[in-house]
């Protein structure tokens, strides 16, 4: 299987496979390169120009698109797992620490 790899700027990542591309944040200005080959445009790889004519998710077709574990919703809220799993750390440990302090002031009484 080829192995690609992503070049937006001046970052560099990968490798990846045909279809880890499309989690990944492609724009018309990103370079592309097969295994041991040369960069570039991705609009000139015809496996993937089909990265380029997908929606990002905000109407802009054709722009980019986003990897969706780490997109925002409407509301602004993070929808990244990693998010979410230290929100119920931080409130578990909230209410664990109110316990405790509701059994010391109890057994102080």
């Amino acid at each position: 299987m080829k192995k690609y790899y992503l070049k937006n700027g001046t970052r560099e990542s990968g490798p990846y496979l045909l279809d880890d591309l499309k989690y990944q944040r492609i724009t018309s200005s990103s370079l592309v390169k097969v295994e041991n080959g040369e960069w570039h445009p991705i609009s000139q790889n015809s496996d993937l120009r089909f990265l380029l004519a997908t929606s990002d998710g905000k109407g802009n077709s054709g722009s980019s698109v986003f990897d969706n574990r780490n997109r925002e919703d409407n509301s602004g809220n993070p929808t990244n797992p990693k998010s979410k799993l230290v929100l119920a750390i931080v409130v578990a440990i909230f209410f664990a620490a109110m316990g405790m302090g509701i059994v010391f002031f109890l057994a102080a009484r």
